[in-house]
């Protein structure tokens, strides 16, 4: 199959940016660590901060990890973790096989021997089904324990040729395998290998992601002009996985290879971080151990130290739809007979629908302190003005001898004849005393 001008170039492009987005957004902020060639550190997921999940993989061949053979360790500081392998019991495997005319008939072979090998290394307990596409979906297998049911539908997948791509509905496919599991399943994994990218699909790019969302996604593939390499980035990122890329059919047996040693080897490693920004982590396990650097959140800015402030004074503002919940209020009143306070509970009906009143004008707010006294000095005003202006009358001064100098002669006495009228003259009250010759 002749290739198209400009190809080359734009495969060599593709692989340049799907290797920035696996390397930065697949782990969501974490550089990718290798230490003594023991232990890998596939990916983190770090966007459920503060708790982390580190996928770790161990070598090939090694005994299987016991939680108490791992040990995590942040900034220096040792942090309780949860180990889970992927491959135990409860997972369920969906080979998704790309049988379109993009797919050669060596590389088809080769996928089938791989995928034949990884079939045969999964752990007891593992489920494995098998869906192919091209031209159409087909589900041949759902997850189950018969290993040899699986093998038999590999066998007899046919297709490729490497001619024009007609149909290769691959997210029509990511989705039904998402489909296909289990509902006991305690974990789920695609296996995708693909050549030709996605012709025909009713799903969208975005509908497969949705789908494969909670779910691990391992893609294998073929480097051919119809491949669609961001896809599938998209895909393998959310689903936590990787990309592994192959030029020809012996490098689809080693990616099929790699991803058997992913599954048996992989295991789940989840803390809850204390730090904050750039964190070192260190994962030591009887097989080795692995270093690594993770971006997280940077710490919340701490401002200045203040005061709580006071609480109002004032009561809050009842709406005239609110009903006071807890106790009912209730209204004191005072009998004329016995002048004796009785105490009335309100009926929850009239509670329901009278709008609350607790003192205010017209069932408002209640009074404040500076309200009340402003109310009772204007009163005292009102008061004082309306004495003022009225002539009070009936007051007695009784008569009074008081000893006057010059003394008054024997013939006269200072006594008033009639009770004194207090006149309001301006600002001066008078009392006008009379002199009355002697008796």
């Amino acid at each position: 199959m002749a290739a198209r001008p400009g190809a080359p170039a734009r495969r060599a492009a593709c692989r340049a940016v799907i290797a920035v987005v696996l390397g930065a957004a697949s782990t969501l902020g974490v550089a990718r660590a290798r230490a003594a060639d023991e232990l890998v550190l596939a990916n983190a997921h770090v966007a459920g901060y503060p708790r982390i999940e580190l996928s770790v993989d161990a070598p090939r061949g090694a005994a299987a990890l016991r939680p108490a053979d791992v040990s995590v360790i942040e900034d220096g500081q040792p942090v309780e973790a949860l180990v889970d392998r992927l491959a135990g019991e409860g997972l369920e495997v969906m080979l998704v096989i790309d049988t379109s005319s993009a797919v050669g008939a060596d590389a088809l072979a080769a996928a089938q021997a791989a995928t034949t090998r990884l079939v045969d290394r999964m752990p007891v307990g593992v489920r494995v089904g098998l869906v192919a596409f091209g031209p159409d979906v087909r589900l041949l297998v759902a997850p189950t324990d018969a290993r040899a049911a699986v093998g038999a539908s590999i066998e007899t997948l046919a297709g490729g040729g490497g001619g024009p791509v007609a149909d290769a509905p691959v997210y029509d496919a990511v989705v039904a395998a998402s489909r296909a599991f289990g509902a006991g399943a305690r974990a789920r994994m695609i296996v995708l290998f693909d050549a030709a990218g996605d012709v025909g699909s009713a799903a969208t790019v975005d509908g497969a992601a949705v789908a494969v969302a909670g779910q691990h996604v391992e893609v294998v593939s073929l480097e051919t002009p119809a491949t669609s390499p961001l896809a599938l980035a998209r895909l393998a990122i959310e689903g936590r996985g990787d990309v592994r890329s192959a030029a020809d059919a012996a490098g689809v047996g080693a990616a099929f290879d790699g991803v058997a040693d992913a599954i048996v080897g992989r295991y789940s490693i989840a803390y809850t971080s204390r730090g904050h920004g750039t964190v070192d982590v260190r994962v030591v396990t009887l097989v080795g151990e692995l270093h690594s650097r993770l971006e997280l959140p940077a710490a919340p800015a701490s401002g200045p130290t203040t005061a709580p402030s006071s609480p109002p004074t004032t009561a809050p503002t009842v709406g005239p739809t609110t009903v006071a919940p807890m106790v009912a209020p209730a209204v004191v009143v005072a009998p004329v007979e016995t002048g004796a306070p009785e105490v009335r509970a309100i009926p929850a009906a009239r509670r329901a629908t009278a709008p609350p009143n607790d003192g205010g004008p017209s069932g408002g707010p209640p009074w404040t302190t500076i309200e009340a006294l402003a109310l009772g000095g204007l009163v005292l005003i009102v008061a004082l003005r309306h004495l003022g202006a009225r002539r009070v009358e009936a007051l007695e001064m009784p008569v009074v001898d008081a000893p006057r100098w010059p003394p008054p002669l024997p013939d006269q006495v200072f006594h008033h004849p009639w009770p004194a009228a207090f006149v309001r003259d301006g600002d001066r009250l008078e009392s006008e005393p009379e002199l009355t010759g002697a008796r």
